[in-house]
């Protein structure tokens, strides 16, 4: 959920940014499009995919997100929550349970599961705030 729900939240800066409501840079524009570029053997440019790991990837995502929304300073402090830390953790349960290197990696403690719920919370409240605050402002008509 929380890679396809970022995955959207770049989708959407990039649509604004190409429609002219956020101003993002062209290192940030071709990191959020995952795409990087090379010069082949024929001196031509050619695009290439490329793929964000996820944490750094969601932090940009958000991070331009919240200045584009002039959220900044609440994305800042969302970062340092004590529930970040959960989200982190959660990552890594994510991690050991998608690649498991023993079976019973592959097994949920209680404290793993009560990590993650407090993970979504944490993400849950973040992305609300922001996506609520970007499609309200988005959503007045042009001049206000």
């Amino acid at each position: 959920m929380f890679e396809g729900v970022t995955y959207a939240a770049r989708q959407y800066i990039l649509a604004q940014a190409s429609a002219g409501k956020y101003q993002i840079s062209t290192q940030e524009r071709d990191l959020l499009a995952e795409q990087s570029f090379a010069v082949n053997k024929k001196g031509e440019i050619e695009t290439k995919e490329i793929f964000l790991q996820f944490l750094p990837g969601f932090l940009l995502t958000i991070k331009v997100l919240g200045r584009c929304i002039g959220r900044g300073e609440y994305v800042a402090k969302a970062f340092g929550h004590h529930l970040y830390k959960n989200f982190q953790s959660g990552i890594a349960i994510r991690n050991k349970i998608t690649h498991p290197r023993r079976t019973q990696e592959v097994i949920l403690s209680q404290a793993d599961i009560d990590t993650i719920k407090n993970a979504e919370i944490w993400f849950d409240t973040l992305l609300l705030e922001l996506l609520g605050d970007a499609f309200k402002k988005h959503s007045e008509p042009t001049g206000k």
